[in-house]
């Protein structure tokens, strides 16, 4: 019998009334699976609170801005987590904060860089960027014992290279790059660099940007790579206007979600290209989400026009449908709000255990992903979909399954997945879901 069914049966005999509601709920509550820890978080905050420290605990691999106080470190690494310090692989910005190394390089080693004759626009447009010259052999030693220094000064276990790859470095340096070094292609002097690190401390772990872009140089030496905005994004989602509490009327735009039909050929190429060059690297997924909005019942009237009024909430069906997507492939996925600010939510923790079977498979218009604690169910369509989970890769004396998005158990192995409906746009986008076993 269902958890829920055999709860509502006791507190029928034990004559509850009125509160057998309560006590379903509260007995349900305690029949859920138990925790496990979030496979990876970014947070680029230059400072932790009481509150993030307890949630990034949580996590087994957290990449961070900036090295923390003593203190902290030791409170993440006794709850278990591997801390990443953010590095640019390909250069760094120069201006009235940069440190020793920079101004050590631009003062008296510019025949190291690719811009020697001063800073160049950069990423950010700002004017003072400068990048390396990868192919210089005493740059990359130099580097390297650098980088190692600042781990250990941070008691990081790693490092998170952003702007991997040929395609972070202006073209006119790639220019100046062939020119010096005609025989050696700058992604296979980068990877080198990298390469230098790990001779330097060897325990260093390395967790590249899309590496995967150019992934038979940078996939052999990565530990974890990660990709950004595949499942869903702040870029190219609904435009909408829409009345926000406390804000007013604002044009602003929704969670993008990409479809399955695009997103499937994508992270099959990203897979394909893992375990071809590197099967023990680690495929992680960061994904960027819009605030969702919660109607009020209020209205304004605005120039004439009534309109409902909505307040921001955190837009937990985009979180729930990367993860899911992600976990179709063995994959990870984590969302983040504007620049990586934490968007928590209890499903980075689900237990689904290890998956099982040598992929998802399809069935009545669901995309499904079995794992040795549960499973995950794709909704690709603009309909609910419905489907019995029941599977030789379920064990015989699971009788339910924990919805992890609804919080509650579903009462069987019958699942119904709703698409995610805006209540602003009314547009349908894909859903997904996450079930954990129940006995």
């Amino acid at each position: 019998m269902p958890v829920a069914l055999r709860v509502l049966a006791l507190s029928t005999v034990l004559g509850l009334g009125g509160t057998s509601v309560l006590a379903v709920a509260e007995a349900a509550r305690a029949a859920m699976p138990a925790a496990g820890q979030g496979a990876f978080a970014f947070h680029y905050a230059y400072q932790l609170s009481e509150s993030d420290l307890r949630w990034l605990a949580k996590f087994r691999v957290v990449v961070l801005a900036r090295a923390l106080p003593a203190p902290d470190v030791q409170r993440l690494q006794r709850a278990g987590v591997t801390l990443f310090l953010y590095e640019w692989l390909t250069g760094f910005y120069r201006d009235r904060h940069s440190g020793p190394w920079e101004n050590f390089l631009v003062g008296s080693k510019p025949s190291w860089l690719l811009n020697p004759q001063g800073p160049v626009a950069g990423p950010d447009n700002s004017g003072r960027a400068y990048y390396y010259d990868p192919a210089v052999a005493d740059l990359t030693s130099a580097w390297a014992l650098e980088l190692s220094r600042r781990l250990e000064r941070g008691a990081a276990a790693g490092v998170f290279f952003d702007l991997v790859g040929r395609g972070s470095v202006p073209e006119r340096l790639l220019q100046s790059y062939t020119e010096r070094h005609p025989a050696t292609p700058f992604d296979a002097a980068l990877a080198g660099q990298i390469r230098a690190l790990r001779t330097s401390r060897p325990s260093t772990l390395i967790f590249t940007n899309q590496g995967y872009r150019l992934p038979e140089f940078y996939l052999p030496v990565a530990d974890y790579d990660l990709s950004e905005s595949l499942m869903t994004s702040t870029v190219g989602g609904q435009a909408v206007e829409v009345f926000i509490d406390g804000r007013g009327l604002v044009r602003t735009h929704e969670t993008f979600y990409r479809t399955w039909d695009a997103l499937r050929p994508i992270i099959a190429s990203v897979d394909a290209a893992a375990k071809r060059h590197n099967p023990g690297v680690r495929l992680m997924h960061l994904n960027y989400v819009a605030p969702r909005f919660q109607p009020t019942g209020q209205t304004r009237l605005v120039k004439g026009t009534n309109h409902p009024v909505f307040r921001e909430t955190l837009d937990r069906a985009a979180i729930h449908y990367a993860f899911a997507a992600a976990k179709l492939w063995g994959h990870d996925s984590f969302s983040a709000l504007g620049d990586v600010l934490l968007v928590r939510d209890d499903v980075y923790f689900a237990d689904l255990g290890d998956p099982l079977g040598p992929t998802w498979e399809e069935r009545d218009g669901l995309v499904i992903r079995y794992y040795r604690k549960g499973a995950v169910v794709v909704n690709p369509s603009g309909d609910p979909r419905v489907a019995r989970l029941e599977s030789p890769l379920v064990p015989r004396d699971v009788s339910d399954l924990w919805d992890c998005y609804a919080d509650r158990p579903v009462g069987g192995l019958t699942v119904t997945v709703e698409p995610t409906v805006s209540p602003v746009s009314r547009v349908r986008y894909p859903a997904g879901r996450v079930y954990l076993h129940l006995r």
